[in-house]
């Protein structure tokens, strides 16, 4: 009997329900509003992005239907993350984080940047700012480079090829991804390090191939400071987002913040970001526009910003001073709402490159009737870790909700994701009792999803172990939980573990170079392996579905062992009595 309930247990635990799906996330992977999104709904069927070993972009997908999960995948192998495995946090770069985008016809498209390029190794001069090649803060000596992966097939990720000549530039930093209701996809990033340009690049074709750089913010000198000794330049961090089911048809919105920087000795590299700002790119002419609708003269100068774009001075009167001190602005996450106004999240902290603690959010509308932006509302103040994005989903014209971490200071530490609806286009909001996602650990990051499903609206990481998180989707029905824990579990050790980069890269998933690609037929339905053409290349099946089929074949021996001992126990006693 003993082992009877022994197999039962072992059975039990072998197909164990998990909250989250993966955990090897990797480093600060989901931090911050300029690489989205890190996902997009798309035919039923929810498809992820991350950052994981040695800042490699990992996929993964759930299907809403069968409610089954596939991957992780490793995608690419990211320059930036060329270093041995190690605790020390300084090792990891942060700045190559994945963007997904999915063509209208299914293909898949996951891009990561580099930290600025290296203008000698590209063999090509930047032509919208500074590079990388003199960043001494790279462990590694690598800067990277912008590099692009499209899935061989349509709604699969188990190929994929690398687009070597799509016509991306390898100079990128933060690259996110925009996608118009017509299909057309931009790639808008910083073309370079600190003082370079923002620039979009257009692809009409789903991602095949992207059109030259636009530069749309420019990056220019502004003044010599302390005594002629260093300099001032004027820089920016951006976030952009399309206009969804035509409610603002053919529009691009974009917040951004100046980021004061400064080069020459003493210089404030940090994160002293300011002010707040919003254009508008029309997608058909290509001009910029403020949001009343003003043009902008392109690219856009902070003399130009200050006088038609800017929507707050973020200057506040210091009375022990005696002067006016410029707070901390930053960006938060944008949409639009029901009737195309757009929407902005800002956040707000004390002067200075390093306070940023007791981080206050703003919300800001503009108002179509009255043609200017509504006073900001306060939504929440001090002890915020991380900042909300506004999810891309409205549920009615005058609802739009918003997950919000919150920090509380408790024995044990703790964070909360939980829900905020705002009404009536923002003048009214209140919080959600459920659901809620409490963590028993103070870390907690977060993403936005593309056309999110209901049940899928973020992508959350918690870090567990190292430089480890584990990855959560969650939506309006909490999380979504993995059916087997053996697909989640300690996908983070082999690479940890690896003696050499070549142990951790070695993932069995394929790759083709598009030189190589041969000719493909339709790629069967991966629940009838059966059906595999013979003609085409083997794809590998993922080591966590092969690790499932052994613990299943094993687990129905062990099940089959303990049935037979328990009757043959039963008869024995029988025969005794």
């Amino acid at each position: 009997m003993f082992k009877f309930y022994l197999t039962t247990l072992l059975f039990i635990s072998i197909c164990a329900e998990v909250p989250y799906f993966a955990d090897n996330g990797f480093s600060n992977l989901l931090n911050g509003c300029t690489t989205t999104p890190t996902g997009e709904y798309y035919n039923g069927v929810t498809y992820l992005t991350y950052q994981g070993p040695h800042e490699d972009p990992y996929v993964a997908s759930y299907n809403h239907m069968t409610k089954t999960w596939k991957g992780p995948f490793k995608v690419l192998v990211n320059e930036l993350g060329l270093y041995p495995e190690a605790e020390d946090k300084k090792q990891a770069d942060n700045h190559g984080k994945p963007t997904l985008v999915i063509s209208n016809d299914g293909y898949i498209n996951i891009i990561i940047s580099g930290h600025g390029g290296c203008s000698k190794t590209f063999g090509m001069p930047n032509n919208y700012g500074s590079d990388g090649c003199s960043n001494s803060q790279r462990p590694n000596g690598k800067v990277g480079r912008t590099t692009h992966a499209r899935s061989v097939y349509p709604e699969n990720i188990e190929a994929w090829y690398k687009e070597d000549n799509s016509g991306l530039s390898p100079f990128s930093t933060y690259a996110s991804s925009v996608k118009m209701d017509n299909g057309d996809i931009y790639i808008i990033y910083r073309h370079g390090t600190h003082v370079s340009d923002w620039v979009y690049q257009k692809s009409n074709n789903g991602g095949v191939s992207f059109q030259s750089p636009v530069s749309i913010l420019k990056h220019h000198f502004v003044s010599d400071i302390r005594n002629n000794t260093a300099q001032h330049f004027a820089t920016w961090y951006a976030s952009c987002f399309a206009s969804t089911q035509n409610k603002k048809e053919n529009v691009i919105g974009c917040q951004f913040t100046h980021h004061y920087h400064e080069s020459g000795p003493g210089n404030q590299h940090g994160p002293i970001r300011i002010d707040g700002y919003y254009l508008e790119i029309d997608t058909q002419t290509g001009n910029l526009t403020n949001g009343a609708g003003a043009e902008l003269v392109r690219p856009v100068t902070l003399y130009e910003a200050n006088r038609k774009a800017r929507i707050f001075n973020s200057a506040v009167w210091n009375v022990d001073l005696g002067r006016y001190e410029k707070w901390n602005y930053d960006i938060g996450g944008g949409t639009f709402n029901s009737i195309g106004e757009p929407v902005l999240l800002f956040h707000r902290s004390a002067p200075g490159p390093d306070d940023r603690n007791n981080i206050e959010i703003y919300y800001w509308r503009y108002n179509k009737i009255l043609k200017e932006w509504d006073a900001p509302s306060l939504l929440f103040g001090s002890k915020v870790n991380g900042i909300p994005d506004v999810l891309l989903n409205i549920e009615s014209d005058d609802k739009m909700p918003l997950i919000v971490t919150l920090e509380k200071y408790s024995k044990p530490e703790k964070m909360t994701a939980r829900y905020m609806e705002v009404e009536n286009n923002g003048a009214d909001w209140k919080w959600i009792e459920e659901p809620t996602m409490e963590i028993m650990h103070k870390n907690l990051q977060m993403k936005n999803i593309r056309n999110a499903h209901k049940d899928a609206r973020a992508l959350v990481a918690v870090w567990h172990t190292k430089q480890y998180y584990r990855l959560y989707l969650f939506g309006d029905n909490g999380v979504v939980p993995r059916q087997n824990e053996t697909e989640a579990n300690n996908l983070w050790v082999r690479c940890y573990n690896a003696l050499t980069p070549e142990e951790c890269y070695n993932d069995k998933n394929v790759m083709f170079s598009i030189n190589d690609l041969p000719d493909l037929p339709p790629f069967p339905n991966r629940d009838t392996p059966e059906m595999t053409p013979t003609n085409s290349p083997t794809i590998t099946q993922s080591t966590s579905d092969m690790t499932l089929i052994v613990l299943g074949i094993v687990a129905g021996i062990i099940v089959i062992i303990g049935i037979i001992t328990v009757i043959s126990f039963c008869c024995f006693q029988r025969t005794v009595k």
